[in-house]
């Protein structure tokens, strides 16, 4: 599956015209193309070709509007270089950083470490670029965090370069090889066998057999849709009365069997209904309960 609207290595993306990368774009794009969208993917492209230029072109790989499956959106730019991932994305015409807009190149990056293959063992930098934003910032000092994702980096169209290599001088990487990194899986969930191992990983066989629950909580779960639902008392009022020993305060209905006051394990299983004792061809009636007396403990008072 292609995820991208548009790749090409350093090289072949600095050689190709600007007409032939927006025609490449807009064939790839399976909306409807507005202007805006159009004139954010020309600037795009100066102002890369003008920050690959500068840095010298590096052997490296760039793609356009790559797709975020989990999350179902497009990163407008990723660069691998240096061995590298560089997130990239624009705000054409933005003279200010907003944080809603540094959460989502943050959040792209951490998408790409946590679930795409490929980049696991990469360094990924986010990069959020306002195109008009004041040149407050020439030198950049990137904080790498233990999960090799550097903390998002502001610059504008001009210092776009001088954050590419600041990433790259700072934090040199061996294995600089990202050839393959297009063709990693994106692993959003676990499959079940994986689920069940991280789940159970730790636990004895005897842990993993016990699967059911509790014999306690089923019998007051039980009596609670036998005797409660009628009368509207809820589970958490029915489990508190019941647990303080009085199973007519747990319900309103259950006078008739306040002699099973005590451990509801005492009547966690009904007696056999007597064969005589089925009242309108539905609920047996139980010991304990008066066989003529069914319509008084399910029908309101």
């Amino acid at each position: 599956m292609q995820r991208y609207f548009y790749a090409a290595t350093v090289s072949g993306f600095c050689d190709a015209s600007e007409a032939e990368i927006l025609g490449q774009l807009a064939v790839n794009n399976a909306f409807d193309l507005e202007t805006t969208q159009r004139d954010a993917w020309v600037q795009q492209i100066h102002i890369l070709k003008q920050t690959l230029t500068t840095l010298g072109r590096h052997p490296g790989h760039i793609y356009f509007e790559y797709t975020i499956p989990r999350v179902g959106k497009r990163v407008d730019c990723i660069l691998l270089m240096d061995g590298v991932i560089f997130v990239i994305e624009f705000k054409v015409g933005e003279s200010k950083f907003d944080s809603h807009d540094v959460d989502q190149v943050w959040d792209y990056a951490l998408d790409l470490k946590n679930f795409h293959e490929t980049s696991h063992h990469r360094v990924i930098t986010p990069i959020l670029v306002a195109t008009e934003a004041p040149n407050a910032r020439t030198e950049f000092t990137p904080s790498l965090a233990e999960d090799q994702v550097v903390h998002p980096l502001y610059c504008n169209s001009e210092t776009l370069a001088a954050a590419i290599q600041a990433v790259a001088t700072f934090r040199p990487v061996a294995d600089s090889d990202l050839s393959d990194w297009q063709h990693g899986r994106y692993l959003p969930t676990p499959t079940i066998i994986e689920a069940a191992m991280a789940l159970y990983r730790g636990h004895s066989v005897e842990d993993i057999s016990r699967r059911d629950a509790e014999a306690a909580n089923l019998t007051v779960t039980g009596y609670h849709r036998l005797l409660c639902n009628r009368c509207g008392n809820s589970r958490q009022r029915f489990l508190r009365e019941w647990t303080a020993n009085s199973p007519s305060a747990a319900c309103r209905r259950t006078a008739p069997i306040a002699s099973t006051r005590g451990d509801p394990l005492a009547v966690s299983r009904p007696p056999a209904p007597a064969r005589s004792s089925v009242t309108n061809g539905s609920y047996p009636a139980f010991r304990g309960f008066p066989s003529s007396s069914k319509s008084n403990v399910f029908s309101p008072a």
